[in-house]
Parts: C-alpha cells; structure tokens; sequence
C-alpha cells in the first residue's frame, strides 16, 4: 500500500468501494469502466479538484477493469497533488512544460491506456446516463469510438448507481454531521428574519451559520433557492433577490449546504405575520401527506408506493390542492438529486442505506393565493424504517409575530 500524507478519503473506505465496484463490472457483464464525471472520481479515489474547470486544458479520467486495475489520467497541474491524496498507484500525467516530458495531449494517452488493459476488444461502460454529468464532450467521446472501432461503449451508469444508492457507514455519518448542520443554519436564518429584511440578507444569516458550524470546501458548493410575496409563490425555482419580505408574507426555502461533497435537500416556510386559514389548511395537508409517506418506507417498498401514498393523502386530506410536481422525492448525497425518484410509475425498491429526500406540494392551484405547504425531510432507510436526520427542524408553522 503506498504511502498518501493527505488522503480525501480512509485507505479501508477506498478498499471497500474498489473490491465493491470490481464486483459490479462483472455482475453487469462489463470488460471496464471509464469515469469522467467529478462526482464519480471524488466516489471511488478521493479524486477532489479544487476548481469548476471542465474543459479540455483539464481533462482526466479513471480507467478500471473488471480485473480491478485502476489507471488515473490527470493533467500535469494535478499531477502531485492525486499522488498525495488518492490512493491509487497508477497515475499518469499529460501536459504541462516540455522539461517534464510528459505526454502532450490526454486523448492518445487515454486511448493507449484503453489497449493496455485489452480493453479496446471490449464492453466498456461510461457515463452516458442523464443524472451524471462528465467532464467530456461530445466530440471528444465521439473521438474515441472512431480510435476504438472494435470497443463496444455501453452505458455503465447501471453499475455506479447499484452502488452509491446504498450509501456506507462512511457516508452516513458525514450525512449525519451535514443534517445537523442544516438545521442550525435555518435556524439561525428563521430567528433572525425580521419584518423588511431582503431574501438576500436572510440566506446570508443562514450561509453565515453554516460556515460557522463547519461548511467549508474547495469548490465551495451548495444551494437554496426563495420565494416570497403573493406575486412569486408560483415561481418553484426562485434564487434570493433584493425582494423585502412584508408582514403578510410567507417565505419558502428549498435546499441546503454541501459538506465534504455531500448535499442536503430540505424545504420549509415561514410567515411574517398571523398565516391565513387556507395557509393553515394547506400546511396541515402537505405535513399530513409526507407523514403517511414516512409510515410505509422500508426494505422492499416501491417508491411509485410512496408516490401514491403521498398524493392520495393530500387529495383525502385537501381534495382542492394540487401536487404540482411529477415526484414526491429522491434520493440524495453527492449530488442533490439522485436515482431513484419517486414518480407515479417508478417500480424501482427501497433498500437499506439509501438516502431519501421526502417532499410533497399542497399548493393553491392556480391562484397561489398563498405558498402552500411544501415541507422536505431528508434520511436514511434502515431496518426499522426511515431514520429523519432532519426532524430537528420543526414542522410546525413557523410564524415572526
């Protein structure tokens, strides 16, 4: 085992997903896999690039065989840095001053790797499914069948997915750290709103909480979108903006931060102000609906179920509100949305160790009189059923006098 000073993740962390991911390629009758997509190489190696830089000047990849041989492609400016962070031996540089005669361009150096393992006579998977986004083009992808006509390049999205959908002891506990983060975050941002103060000035109370509790990474991501004020509640993607927030308002977050890659996803309201009876009833609804959701999560569910569950509670419980969104979840973890999502004809089965953001809309369709009820819990699928690592942020009505 070589030796690695600042490791991203632990050396047995990284065995395990190795030996785990070598299983895969064969279950899934695959010769290799090619990743390209920051999120997979942060997965697998601990591979962390400390900038958003996607084009060709940083192009790198991994190559693994079904043997378990692991190849490491970077640009020269990487270079040092993977051989101290990663635990992966075999990692090859392209790029960079003449003096270092390295290899000039990533494309023959990533081909040639290809033969090397004799895959360039094989099934090889790369991610061309639509929730991953790798740092390739299309020119360049199309690039390497021309230079591999005998390769046969199939979707390998199936193999990743069978894995980081069951999420690691590793993993929950950075889930875990993340959760309660949140919570004091909004926290802080809800205390601290007061009657005249811009959307802007409460996602700063709420940022400034979670880098004090610990957010901190290179790139820093995250996001939380707001809406607030009877002419925008029917806007679903809002970003903050200078909009002040009146007594008679409400105001709905969606979001959350990103700690060690890792992303929340929790929505809640506010209101400035006594809320109106409708209001009232549309939060009791959506509460109500999201509860009857959590009562059947466990080993074997579908989550079309949950998906039935939720809308059919919020129709008994409220028959003029609407849902106004095809899913009443997803899971969630190194990106905000992951597979599987919890649609009206998804048969896919919950599993223990999953990562589940739960979130159903009773909105006033189509008048949006008022907000609605929009609450999102996020948690872990275990044998018991579903553990709500974000229960500590109430659902009750949250009212500023």
């Amino acid at each position: 085992m070589k030796e690695v000073p600042f490791p991203e993740i632990p050396y047995e962390e990284y065995k395990m997903r190795m030996d785990k991911l070598k299983k895969l390629i064969k279950k899934h009758n695959l010769d290799g896999l090619c990743l390209f997509s920051p999120v997979n190489l942060r997965y697998y190696f601990g591979y962390r690039k400390a900038s958003y830089g996607s084009s060709e000047w940083w192009r790198r990849a991994a190559i693994i065989d079904a043997n378990g041989n692991v190849i490491l492609i970077v640009p020269q400016i990487h270079w040092i840095l993977i051989q101290k962070t990663t635990w992966v031996e075999d990692i090859r540089p392209w790029g960079g001053p003449e003096y270092l005669n390295f290899p000039k361009g990533f494309m023959k150096l990533f081909t040639d790797s290809l033969k090397e393992l004799k895959l360039d006579n094989g099934m090889i998977g790369f991610e061309l499914d639509s929730h991953t986004q790798p740092d390739l083009s299309f020119q360049e992808f199309n690039a390497i069948q021309q230079q591999l006509p005998k390769a046969k390049m199939v979707d390998g999205s199936p193999v990743y997915w069978e894995q980081r959908q069951i999420k690691t002891d590793y993993e929950i506990g950075i889930i875990r750290k993340l959760c309660a983060i949140t919570i004091k975050g909004i926290e802080a941002g809800f205390n601290q709103l007061k009657e005249g103060m811009t959307e802007i000035e409460v996602y700063t109370k709420i940022w400034e909480a979670w880098i004090k509790e610990g957010i901190h990474d290179c790139p820093m991501a995250g996001r939380l979108m707001m809406r607030s004020g009877k002419d925008r509640y029917h806007f679903l993607n809002q970003p903050p903006t200078h909009r002040k927030i009146l007594r008679g308002d409400a105001l709905y977050i969606d979001g959350g931060p990103c700690h060690l890659g890792y992303f929340s996803d929790v929505q809640r309201v506010i209101h400035v102000g006594e809320p109106s009876p409708l209001q009232k009833r549309l939060h009791s609804a959506a509460n109500q609906a999201l509860d009857a959701m959590v009562s059947i999560i466990r080993e074997g569910t579908k989550v079309c179920d949950l998906y039935r569950e939720g809308v059919e509670t919020l129709q008994r419980t409220f028959p003029d509100s609407k849902h106004t969104i095809s899913f009443v979840g997803h899971g969630f973890g190194l990106q905000t949305h992951e597979p599987p999502y919890f649609t009206a004809n998804n048969e896919e089965k919950l599993r223990t160790g999953m990562s589940l953001a739960l979130e159903i809309y009773a909105s006033d369709h189509p008048d949006y009189r008022e907000v609605g009820g929009f609450p999102e819990d996020n948690g872990i699928v275990t044998n018991a059923g579903f553990e709500n690592l974000t229960k500590g942020l109430t659902r009750d009505l949250w009212v500023i006098p």
